[in-house]
């Protein structure tokens, strides 16, 4: 059992140095303003969320969690800040992901 602990530890360092960090913005919007012509949207935030466990559970995608932002039902400006905040902290090295459900 100790020998596949330490196997699969190598080989989540081998991913680390080969894809770099992964940093996540993933939304969730169900919410519209009243008069926008949308629905509300009962599925979106679920959405969200089960992406987000799925970087939070899944080693392989080298996400740690202070690289992860969930955002429900956030206002366009706080979006728009989160994807700059994502450009400005990821490196040339590290993966970028945005997820939209909404």
């Amino acid at each position: 059992m100790a020998n596949t602990l330490t196997k699969t530890s190598k080989q989540i360092e081998k991913i680390k140095v080969a894809q770099g960090i992964t940093h996540a913005v993933i939304v969730g919007v169900a919410t519209y303003k009243k008069g926008s012509g949308y629905n509300k949207l009962s599925q979106c935030k679920n959405d969200a969320v089960a992406v987000h466990r799925c970087f939070e559970d899944t080693h392989q995608l080298n996400a740690p969690k202070e690289y992860l932002r969930l955002m429900l039902d956030p206002s366009r400006g706080d979006i728009v800040s989160a994807v700059k905040d994502l450009a400005v902290n990821a490196d040339d090295e590290d993966r970028v992901f945005f997820f939209f459900s909404g």
